[in-house]
């Protein structure tokens, strides 16, 4: 028996010993894994670092790009109230273009009415020069005409006292 035990033993021994050797090798990659794991992590911990680095840094691009857009919007909240302005600026110019040219218009209408006017007086000067020449001529007709009588006369009274 007691070599039955012996052997009994033995085999214990030899299953206790691959059992050991098994929990050994979990053990072993037990901590292969968890090397891997503390890698991973520190991987991950730079990488987390990174971003957070990268995210302040956008952060800062962020405001800066916010302080930019409110720039942007205030001129062009400027630009668009000088816009208005010009516009306002340019409809009154239009209006008083507007008046002008009725003004213009109805100066035109004076100054052709004034031309017609100066033609018509014109017309009834030149009949009126044409009349006043033709009573010179004809008194001076008149006047050679009544010359020639009294130098008839003159002759006829002269020649009477004569005979």
């Amino acid at each position: 028996a007691s070599k039955s035990e012996a052997e009994e033993v033995k085999l214990q021994l030899q299953h206790y010993c691959c059992e050991v050797q098994r929990i050994e090798e979990i053990l072993s990659k037990k901590e292969n894994e968890r090397l891997d794991l503390l890698k991973h992590l520190k991987f991950i911990s730079q990488e987390t670092a990174e971003l957070e680095n990268n995210n302040h840094s956008l952060d800062g691009e962020m405001k800066s790009c916010k302080n930019m857009l409110t720039e942007a919007e205030k001129k062009v909240m400027r630009l668009e109230a000088l816009v208005q302005d010009k516009d306002c600026g340019i409809r009154s110019l239009e209006t008083k273009l507007q008046e002008l040219a009725c003004v213009t218009a109805q100066l035109e209408t004076q100054v052709q009415c004034c031309q017609d006017e100066k033609y018509r007086v014109e017309g009834e000067l030149a009949t009126c020069q044409e009349t006043l020449d033709q009573m010179l001529r004809q008194k001076e007709e008149l006047r050679q005409e009544l010359n020639e009588k009294d130098n008839y006369k003159t002759k006829e009274s002269g020649g009477r006292g004569d005979s």
